[in-house]
Order: structure tokens, then C-alpha cells, then sequence
């Protein structure tokens, strides 16, 4: 027992001492670790004067750049935000409270911000950050220059002097024939007084009278607004005025009511219906005021700033609007080149979290981090599997289909990647209320992470029986709208939701036919949403003196006689808005109107090419893309309550074909097609495109000539082209293939409206800065190949393969770019890409056989004029080096391609046809941006993938199409 006593205390003596050794040698990082967990943040005073769009998004950038250097806590303890809501008593008592409180430093927001904090200031002599002032030096705070030294030592900032007179002179450009503005501001403001006389010298110089009216506050907005309309002003301005800014709503719909436009200095209201927005981009101001802010927490002293005035200038044009107002109103090329020298909102930047270097750094994402993220990797890093995807629909047309096609696409440009990221599971109730009810409780049941509803009836029975799961709204009424939410939005759901435009497309119907007076519509009284557009049409015929004819549907047998019995008591056009009975329908609905000549105007831009007269209203799938995207960064890790329930953001408009067109003309519309050599993918595009003009109603022979060239590989023969059709003044120029474009953007002229497709990049290729800032006379379809998705297809097919090769051209921009494109997406999957170049066609043999000679396992040969007429011979030498060939082409499997991924050539030259239609049809295709083709096809050749062992997963065989060999004859 003794000796069992003393071995115990041995070990015992052992396990001691080499606890105290490791506690010794852990005690650095230990206590490296506590001093981070108790890090102690300083503490901020955040004033703002009242809530605008203006002010609210100068906050956000402050709070974001806060953020981001690390002076917010993660419980946000030591920020503290005060906003008096414009009333000015309260506004002194914060101050007061703020000046004797526990504050390191104060932030204000607004001129009104800064000189009441510095009021309460003088004694306590805080350190003080401004931001959002229109004129530091005239607000009486003791600043009196721009230098160190002029003013106090305690107080920076930066100023943001709106651009007023540019404003007005923006104006002067959309309508010269303007000669009274009217403006309602507060004399109490210095803000708003230094931007009335900016714009009072502008004025004069414009030869336009500005007429003033007096608010003290924002209840006395809505009568000065009304005494400016009085006096017959044609158009109302808002500067920097807080009490007119916090009541722009008010205004815009006063306004409107008088057919009078607004504009403002700050871009943001276009968006809120003004006509215009040119002014600063208050997120970057705020971001710009914040870094003063930090550089003083750390170390540096306010009295060593100057007083910068720093405007970030945007502008900001609400085309619908614009085209409300009429002949006279038009963005005139001067307009133009200012908004092409800028970046514009549609355009976004991309904000990266890769969760697979972060987790390597153990670095958790916070929330804010995530939410201001639009390009996630490696998400499956994070969630440890790819997340479910549940994505519920009523019905199946070809509007829901897209809207499903544009949520996968709203995930994918979020980074997402299928099979990896994501799994997505439709569902489809096939209209039965019954079963949608029975889906649900199955979808529950397997507990997606995600769930993604597609019509209002599915919205509304998710919103019955799902509380816990993460819901994302799609094409959907809105919900609040329709009294969904008894207590407020549920914290699991956000999403996006229609607001139908149906009093513009009732105006497109009265434009049709200036004497039109009696409308119909059908609808499916069972579904809210449809009640609500019905009800919309109501209040905008009363206001139109038009007369509303309704009939109500429940099936789809029952959509014709309805249609007929519409026509029949009188109704001149057929109006169909916001219903999934009429969209599964609208054959039967056409069917009749066309047979009695009735037009048919839609809130749905596709039913153009099923036969709809005009329409205005939502992509659908757009639509599902704005949702997908919501869908990506809740499962990045952003709770859906912190993401929006908004509106769609993008709307399209589809005007009728003017019927009087061709006979004020006295000619047919001249139309041209031009090839730049003789290849397979061009016939398909060039089909697609004859197609689908044909498709939508135009007859040749009747409607238009059509004239095609063909400049054989030439590229002055493709010159020679060029000039003959800008001589011929052609209504439209369609041409396939980057160098056709190009050479089309520099020799057809400006005037000549052009349609493109079978393009790798249009904005590569110089039609423009990106997707919707293009050059105003070109919009097409590109036909860039899913290189993305050929890597993901080597990777899985032949998990071996180290390295891919493939020939490219130079001198094709396409070649270079896709080369390049294709080479980023193989260094995501761990593969490297080696390039040989070639210059002729005779080039191709040589430099196959070096590339053959290269360490790579797969010949993967992307798309290009000068390859494709040798790809024949590149397939040869590769089966000789025992070699498989991955293509881009579909026609190039029959001459040994053995997977393909491809985009489809004709359908994209359908699509590049839509937007050729919306040309002729008047549209302007500087409105009608850019799109990659939706199509792709994978096909395979099962012979020579046994031959090369290729791995084919069930998925693979299931999505893929066998290719059957029939050589040409």
C-alpha cells in the first residue's frame, strides 16, 4: 500500500509540474487574448436632424466605415445615435445631453446638426466631426475658411456643397422651352438660403424665373407647394432645404397631380419619382466624414484638417418619368456624355467574402459584413454541405419559369455555385390549392435552409404554416398590402413584390388610340393580386374618363368566352395585369382578341411575344433574379430580417408598333444582317434572329426589306459594308460576331441603330462602359461561354486532369478575353490552362501538334473566328495524342468534340430578335441594356466518353443530351 501511496504522488508530482509548464507557456497568449476580449471601444455620439434618404444613407456610410476600422463593438454599445425628427426643441435638449455626456467624440449629420451640437458645445468643446453641410463657412460656428486655423480646434469636417447650378443647367438641357421653376425652402436655414442664391444666379443667367414659397417646418409644405402650382410654375427644384427634403414625397405627388415634374441635388430621389437627382453620393460622403472622424480617435488633432468640400457628384435620371412629359423632354447628347463619364447606380461593385480564406485566418464575418457582400465564395466552407433550396409555385407558364431561372441566376451572380453551395427542389402545385397545402407540409418536413415562394397564393399559405424558416418572396403582390401580416413582417421573411404599373399602361392603350373609351379586363377573382391590379385599373379610368369592363374567370376553359363577352359589350382593348390564370391562359385570351383586332396591353413585357399589343411592367426574370440574390446572402449568413420587402427595381416597357409608321415613311423599314465569315454559329444566330422578328408579326415584303452581307473573313470587305449601310440610312442593323460590332460602332455611324448577338463581351468590343451605360445607339444579346461551369465539368468528369489546353487569336478581342475568362475559372477548380497562340489559319496545325507536347490531360478549345473553321483538324491531333476535346460549340461535336457545354446559338439569336422588335416598335436602345444569353445545353458523346473514362455522375446523365454522330453530307 505504500508503495501504491508513494507511485500515486509520483504522478501526481508529474501531472502538477507539467500543468505549471504549459500554464507558463500559454500565460503570453492567454493574456494576449484577454486584453482583445476586453478591448474597451471609445464612445460615439452620432446626431442627426431628421430622417431623409439623404441623411439616412450619410449615417450608413459613417456607420460603415466605423465598421470597418474597427471602432464599433459587436454588441454596437458604444455607438449611440440621436435623431429629433426635425423638431428644434428637442434637437437642443439632445445637444445639451450630448455635450455633458460620456462622449470621446461626436459625429452630426446636416448643417441644422452642426449648429445647434456647436451651440451646446462651446463649454465643453467636444471633439467634434461634421458631415452633410452644404456651406461650413456660413453657418456661423466659427469656421471662417478652409484653412487649419479657421476654426476651432476642437471641430472638423467636411463640407458638400450641392451642385445647383448644374442642376438647373441639366434641366435647361432636357426642356430649353423651361421658363418657370418653383422651390419651396425655409429661411431658417443657412443650407437651404446658400443654395437659393446659387440658384438664383443661375437662373438669371438661364433666362428662368424662379417663384419662392416660404415653410418654416413640414406641415406648412403641402400649401407652399399648392400656391407654387397656383401660379403656374412648370417644374419644382429641391436644394438643400431639410424641411423640403423630409416632405419630397408630398411634393412629387402634388406635383404630379399637375403633370409637373420634380428635380433635386440628390440622386437618390429618382428613384422616389423625381425627374432627376444630380448631386453628391451621400454613403461616400459619409464614409469621407467617418475617416476624419477615426484619424482624430486616433491621435490626430481637428485642428490640424482643413475644411474640404467634397461632392462625390451622381446623377441620376428616372427614364419613366422622362417619358411621361412628353415631345419636349429628351436627354440630349450632352446628357449623355455626363452619364457615360460616370458610373451609374445600375452599375455595382463587387464586395467579396471568401468564407475559405476568412475560416483559414479564423476570421468570423459579422452580420454587417455580410449584408454590404454581393460576391460570396466558398460558402459551402461555412454551412459544412451545400444549403436546401425549396422553391414553392402555384402553377407552370413560361413568366414563372423565368422567375425561377432568375433566382438560380440572382445566387449565381452572388457566387454561388450549384451542386457545391446550393441544391435547389421545385415544387408545383399544378394550380391545386389542395396540394399546394400538402407540398408545404413536406417541404417543412425536410427543413430547407431556404424556402422561395413564386405566386401570391403560395406567399400567403407559406405565411399560415412557416415561422421558422427563412422565407424569400417572389413574384408576389405585396404582402402588407394585402393585410398579410397582422402583427408587422414576420422576422423569417423579406423579399420583393410587384406595385403593377397599370395606370401607364393604360396610358400606353389610350396612346394606341387617342380615342379609345371603353377597356377590358378578365381576371381571376380568387387571387388577391389580381384584385388589387382590378381595382388600380378602376381608380386610373375614373382618372382617365375611361370606362372599365370586368368579367372574372376561375379555370382556364373559361378565359375565351370571358374575353369574347368583354369584346362584345364594347371594351376597344383588353388590359391583363398581375393574374396566374390569364398568364397560363393568354393563348386562349389572344386568340380572341385577334380575331376581333382588339390590342391587348400587359403587365407582363413576355406575353409581347405571345402576341400582347404593348406592355409595362415586370421581367420576370429579373424579378427572381433582385430575389435570388436576397436567397444568396441568407445563406451567406444574413438573417432575412435584415434584408428588405421592397418592390421590383427594374420595369420594362414594350410600346406598341406604330401602325402609321410605314405609311409616313412611304417605304418598307429597311433592315440588315451582316455576317463577318461563314460559320455554323452564325446561321444559328442569324435563324434565330429572322425567326423571331417573323414571330413577332412583321411580314417581309410587307412590313420591311431585309438586305444580308457577308464579308467572307474579310476585313475590308467588312468596312466596304459598313459605309453602304450608313449610306442607305437603315431603320436597323443587326449584325453577328465581334468583329462585325466592331466595326458596325466605328464606320455604320452614330445614327444607325444597332442590335448585336453572337458577341463575347459587347462592352470589350466598345459598345459601351458596362450593361446599361452602352453606347445610346447599340443594345444586344452576348453569347459569352459558361466558363464557369466547363470547369466544373472537367474537374468532375476527370478529377486527374492538372492542366487544359487550348489555341486562341490575338487579334480577336472575343479570343482574348474568353481566354482569359476561361483561365480564371479553371484557377478556382485547381486546374491550369495553357494558351497557344495563332495568327492565321495556317497557324492551327503547328501549334496543335506544341500544344499536344504540353503536360496538359484535356483539350478544351473555346470559341473563335479563326479556330473554328480548323477545329476539325485540333480534335485529329488530340485523339492521336489520346487526348479528349471539350467544346463550346454544339456543331463541333460532330468533328470529335466529346463534351460540350454550350450556349444555344439560334435561341440567343431569339433573344437579340426581342430586342431588335423593342427597336422597331420605338423603344430607344440606349433604355434597353445588355444580357448574356439565358441558354445552355450540355451534350456528350457516350462512344468517346468510355473511350476516355470519363466520370459521369447520375446528375450529369440526367441533365445531359447524348450526341448521335451524323456527319454533314
Amino acid at each position: 500500500m505504500k508503495h501504491l501511496i508513494k507511485d500515486l504522488w509520483l504522478a501526481f508530482a508529474l501531472i502538477i509540474g507539467t500543468s505549471a509548464i504549459l500554464l507558463m507557456s500559454d500565460i503570453e497568449q492567454r493574456q494576449s487574448n484577454a486584453s482583445q476580449d476586453k478591448r474597451e471601444y471609445p464612445t460615439i455620439a452620432i446626431m442627426q436632424i431628421s430622417s431623409t434618404p439623404l441623411l439616412d444613407m450619410h449615417i450608413a456610410g459613417v456607420l460603415d466605415r466605423l465598421e470597418e476600422g474597427g471602432y464599433v463593438s459587436t454588441d454596437r454599445n458604444n455607438i449611440r445615435q440621436f435623431n429629433p425628427q426635425g423638431d428644434f426643441s428637442t434637437a437642443n435638449t439632445i445637444a445639451r445631453e450630448i455635450a455633458n455626456g460620456p462622449y470621446d467624440l461626436v459625429i452630426t449629420s446636416s448643417t441644422v446638426a452642426l449648429q445647434v451640437f456647436s451651440k451646446a458645445n462651446q463649454s465643453t468643446k467636444k471633439n467634434h466631426i461634421f458631415g452633410a453641410v452644404t456651406d461650413p463657412v456660413g453657418t456661423g460656428v466659427g469656421i471662417t475658411g478652409t484653412e487649419p486655423d479657421q476654426h476651432p480646434p476642437y471641430l472638423a469636417g467636411i463640407g458638400t456643397f450641392q451642385p445647383v447650378q448644374n442642376a438647373f443647367r441639366i434641366l435647361h438641357e432636357l426642356n430649353p422651352k423651361i421658363k418657370r421653376v418653383g422651390v419651396v425652402w425655409n429661411p431658417g436655414e443657412q443650407c437651404s438660403e446658400a443654395c437659393l442664391y446659387e440658384a438664383r444666379l443661375i437662373c438669371n443667367e438661364l433666362g428662368i424665373q424662379l417663384i419662392e414659397a416660404i415653410a418654416t417646418n413640414t406641415s406648412e409644405v403641402s400649401e407652399a407647394t399648392r400656391s407654387l402650382l397656383s401660379k403656374g410654375v412648370e417644374v419644382i427644384w429641391v436644394g438643400g432645404d431639410t424641411v423640403a427634403t423630409a416632405s419630397l414625397a408630398m411634393i412629387i405627388n402634388l406635383a404630379k397631380q399637375s403633370d409637373i415634374p420634380v428635380f433635386t441635388n440628390d440622386p437618390i430621389d429618382s428613384k422616389a419619382g423625381a425627374l432627376f437627382g444630380l448631386g453628391a453620393n451621400y454613403f461616400t460622403v459619409g464614409q469621407y466624414t467617418a475617416d476624419v472622424a477615426i484619424a482624430v480617435l486616433e491621435g490626430k488633432s481637428p485642428s490640424e484638417f482643413r475644411i474640404e468640400n467634397v461632392v462625390p457628384e451622381e446623377l441620376s435620371i428616372n427614364n419613366e418619368v422622362l417619358a411621361s412629359l412628353g415631345k419636349s423632354w429628351s436627354i440630349t447628347p450632352k446628357v449623355q456624355a455626363l452619364m457615360d463619364q460616370q458610373k451609374t447606380a445600375e452599375k455595382e461593385e463587387r464586395i467579396t467574402v471568401d468564407f475559405a480564406e476568412l475560416s483559414a485566418q479564423g476570421i468570423k464575418p459579422s452580420t454587417n459584413q455580410l449584408e454590404n457582400a454581393n460576391l460570396f465564395q466558398n460558402v459551402s466552407v461555412k454551412n459544412g454541405r451545400p444549403a436546401k433550396v425549396s422553391l414553392i409555385t402555384l402553377v407552370e407558364n413560361s413568366s414563372l419559369e423565368e422567375a425561377a431561372q432568375g433566382v438560380e441566376a440572382g445566387m449565381q451572380w452572388s457566387g454561388l455555385k450549384t451542386g457545391v453551395d446550393y441544391i435547389i427542389k421545385s415544387y408545383s402545385a399544378q394550380g391545386e390549392i389542395g396540394q399546394l397545402m400538402s407540398i408545404i407540409d413536406a417541404v417543412v418536413h425536410e427543413k430547407p435552409d431556404v424556402i422561395v415562394t413564386i405566386t401570391t397564393p403560395v406567399m400567403m399559405a407559406v405565411m399560415k404554416k412557416v415561422t421558422d424558416i427563412p422565407v424569400v418572396l417572389t413574384v408576389t403582390s405585396d404582402p402588407v398590402k394585402l393585410k398579410v401580416f397582422d402583427k408587422g413582417r414576420p422576422d423569417n421573411v423579406c423579399g420583393v413584390h410587384d406595385n403593377p404599373p397599370v395606370e401607364g399602361l393604360l396610358e400606353m392603350a389610350i396612346e394606341n388610340d387617342p380615342q379609345l373609351k371603353v377597356v377590358g379586363i378578365v381576371y381571376d377573382a380568387s387571387q388577391m393580386n389580381a384584385v388589387i391590379s382590378v381595382e388600380k385599373l378602376r381608380e386610373a379610368g375614373k382618372k382617365k374618363s375611361i370606362k372599365v369592363l370586368e368579367v372574372t374567370a376561375s379555370s382556364v376553359s373559361e378565359l375565351a368566352m370571358a374575353t369574347q363577352s368583354l369584346i362584345q359589350r364594347g371594351a376597344k382593348a383588353i388590359i391583363v395585369s398581375a393574374d396566374n390564370l390569364v398568364t397560363t391562359g393568354f393563348a386562349s385570351i389572344h386568340k380572341v382578341a385577334a380575331s376581333a383586332a382588339v390590342p391587348i396591353f400587359a403587365t407582363e413585357p413576355k406575353l409581347v411575344e405571345q402576341g400582347a399589343t404593348g406592355a409595362y411592367g415586370d421581367s420576370y426574370f429579373e424579378w427572381g433574379k433582385q430575389s435570388g440574390k436576397m436567397v444568396a446572402k441568407i445563406i451567406a449568413g444574413v438573417p432575412p430580417s435584415h434584408l428588405p420587402l421592397t418592390e421590383t427595381a427594374l420595369k420594362e416597357k414594350i410600346k406598341p408598333i406604330n401602325k402609321q409608321k410605314k405609311s409616313v415613311l412611304g417605304r418598307l423599314l429597311k433592315l440588315r444582317i451582316v455576317h463577318y465569315s461563314d460559320t455554323e454559329f452564325a446561321e444559328r444566330c442569324h435563324e434565330g434572329l429572322v425567326d423571331g422578328i417573323k414571330k413577332a408579326g412583321f411580314v417581309e415584303g410587307k412590313d420591311y426589306e431585309l438586305k444580308v452581307y457577308n464579308a467572307q473573313g474579310d476585313m475590308s470587305t467588312l468596312s466596304s459594308i459598313m459605309s453602304t449601310i450608313k449610306t442607305d440610312r437603315v431603320d436597323l442593323l443587326m449584325v453577328i460576331s465581334t468583329p462585325t460590332l466592331q466595326a458596325a460602332l466605328r464606320q455604320a455611324g452614330t445614327d444607325t441603330k444597332i442590335v448585336f448577338t453572337g458577341v463575347g463581351d459587347g462592352v470589350q468590343a466598345g459598345a459601351g462602359k458596362n450593361e446599361t451605360d452602352h453606347l445610346p445607339n447599340v443594345t444586344g444579346i452576348t453569347t459569352r461561354s459558361p466558363f464557369d461551369g466547363m470547369a466544373r465539368l472537367i474537374k468532375e468528369t476527370m478529377p486527374e486532369a492538372k492542366n487544359v489546353g487550348t489555341l486562341f487569336t490575338p487579334a480577336e478581342i472575343n479570343s482574348v478575353l474568353y481566354k482569359d475568362w476561361f483561365l480564371e475559372a479553371l484557377k478556382k477548380q485547381g486546374i491550369g490552362l495553357e494558351a497557344i497562340p495563332v495568327t492565321s489559319s495556317a497557324d492551327i496545325t503547328q501549334a496543335t501538334s506544341e500544344l499536344c507536347r504540353k503536360n496538359i490531360q484535356v483539350v478544351c478549345q473555346i470559341v473563335d473566328n479563326m479556330t473554328r473553321p480548323g477545329f476539325a483538324l485540333i480534335a485529329r491531333k488530340a485523339s492521336e495524342n489520346n487526348m479528349p476535346v471539350y467544346v463550346f460549340d454544339s456543331d463541333q461535336m460532330r468533328d470529335g468534340g466529346v463534351v460540350c457545354l454550350a450556349r444555344d446559338y439560334y435561341d440567343a439569336g431569339l433573344e437579340a430578335a426581342e430586342k431588335a422588335v423593342r427597336v422597331l416598335q420605338g423603344e430607344n436602345p440606349a433604355m434597353i441594356p445588355f444580357r448574356n444569353t439565358r441558354s445552355e445545353k450540355l451534350i456528350y458523346n457516350p462512344e468517346l466518353a468510355e473511350k476516355y473514362r470519363l466520370q459521369l455522375s447520375k446528375i450529369f446523365l440526367e441533365k445531359a443530351t447524348v450526341f448521335i454522330n451524323q456527319k454533314k453530307n
